[in-house]
């Protein structure tokens, strides 16, 4: 990108330049967030003013139950307590993938101890790789939490998908 040349007085620079690191550096959004985030459930995490989806990833929605033990068993309480644990006080980074709509952004989230929260909410049993989204990049997580019974896998038949739970 070119660099332009200015010719300014002190305070009029000072404000130009104010402006153009703002400007450029567009909203927090666009770059990321971090900080200690409110677990709104099991694939979404809140930052202030910003919800983040969790990239690649679909987890029981809050109010989804499937059958285990011969009772329905609350999976989207299970899924958001997981990833509470998952997160517990530490800092979290968000990396959004694409741009982000207005409050909403979609991101690739970490932090210091979880390399990808998403990943981890698979491994744990507790979300789906969203392949529409994901392409599959977490296709092999969720045969390993398959193969272990782990999470939504631990019932007399798998738990209902939650993109088919929300069409109910």
């Amino acid at each position: 990108m070119p660099i332009a040349v200015i010719k300014c007085r002190w305070a009029s620079c000072f404000v130009f330049v104010l402006m153009a690191m703002t400007m450029g550096a567009g909203s927090p959004g666009a770059q990321g967030v971090s900080g200690l985030p409110f677990v709104v459930d099991g694939d979404t995490l809140g930052f202030d003013q910003y919800r983040v989806r969790l990239f690649g990833v679909d987890a029981p929605e809050a109010a989804q139950t499937c059958l285990m033990l011969g009772q329905d068993a609350p999976i989207g309480e299970w899924a958001t307590k997981t990833l509470r644990r998952l997160i517990g006080r530490d800092q979290v980074k968000c990396f959004p993938i694409g741009r982000p709509k207005g409050v909403y952004m979609v991101a690739r989230c970490r932090t210091a101890n979880v390399q990808d929260i998403g990943r981890s909410m698979v491994d744990a049993g507790f979300a789906w790789d969203f392949k529409r989204i994901s392409h599959g990049i977490y296709v092999d997580n969720e045969a390993i939490a398959r193969s272990r019974r782990l999470g939504v896998w631990a019932g007399p038949v798998p738990c209902l998908p939650p993109w088919e739970w929300r069409r109910r």
